[in-house]
């Protein structure tokens, strides 16, 4: 038993002499992007031209899609209600607020 732990303490040395280094940070490393290219704490919080989310239906539209669905049997009857066509009508978000 006492002759295999020589064989192990070897083995591990040369598996960690095969690691590689682990990288050092140098306090002379400049950054990659230049400070001017970054946004200040002062920007604008908006600062890129995004889409405004918001809900592109209402109750009436999605009602009538469901009259019109082309799904095979259609939608029920018992879905097609008012209540029902609202809470999916607030449910459906887009990214810019438009219809898909």
């Amino acid at each position: 038993m006492i002759r295999g732990w020589p064989a192990v303490v070897v083995i591990g040395a040369v598996l960690a002499a095969c690691g590689t280094p682990t990288p050092s940070i140098s306090a002379s490393a400049e950054p990659s992007v230049a400070a001017s290219s970054m946004p200040s704490a002062t920007a604008s919080p908006k600062a890129f031209d995004l889409p405004e989310a918001g809900r592109p239906f209402d109750a009436e539209a999605i009602l009538a899609a469901m009259r019109d669905s082309r799904r095979p049997g259609g939608v029920p009857d018992e879905m097609q209600t008012d209540a029902i066509a609202a809470a999916v009508a607030d449910a459906i978000w887009t990214i810019d607020g438009e219809p898909w």
